[in-house]
């Protein structure tokens, strides 16, 4: 499923990644692509959470529609939720013709374990 808008949760202390407040019995785990796995409601089907199961303790990717988040008159997500940049935008469907930042990988400094940082922060021209 492309384009997606996605937040990415990391790991704080000892704090969870992520915590349910109800519905936790209704989820169910979908294995994707290589080590990519998808968390959904198996109520409604909405996805809930994406990412590499090799990192499931560190980061996952949560989809903002999934929320409540709109300010209720514009129906626009507040600012802190919208897109600061692209990420493997070497593996996009079609451009993007804005002016977020664009990386082939992951931002500098994203911090992903086993990550080279030269490869991971490439910008796209």
């Amino acid at each position: 499923m492309s384009p997606v808008q996605l937040i990415i949760v990391t790991k704080g202390g000892d704090a969870d990644i992520i915590t349910f407040t109800q519905g936790e019995d209704k989820l169910q785990v979908a294995k994707g692509y290589g080590d990519m796995e998808h968390l959904f409601c198996s109520e409604c089907g909405c996805g809930i959470c994406q990412g590499l199961h090799a990192f499931s303790s560190y980061f996952r990717a949560v989809f903002p529609s999934t929320f409540q988040i709109e300010d209720g008159a514009s129906c626009l997500v507040p600012e802190i939720y919208r897109p600061r940049c692209h990420v493997h935008y070497e593996n996009r469907l079609f451009d993007w013709n804005d002016d977020l930042p664009k990386w082939k990988g992951g931002p500098p400094g994203d911090g992903m374990p086993g990550e080279k940082k030269s490869k991971s922060a490439t910008a796209v021209q």
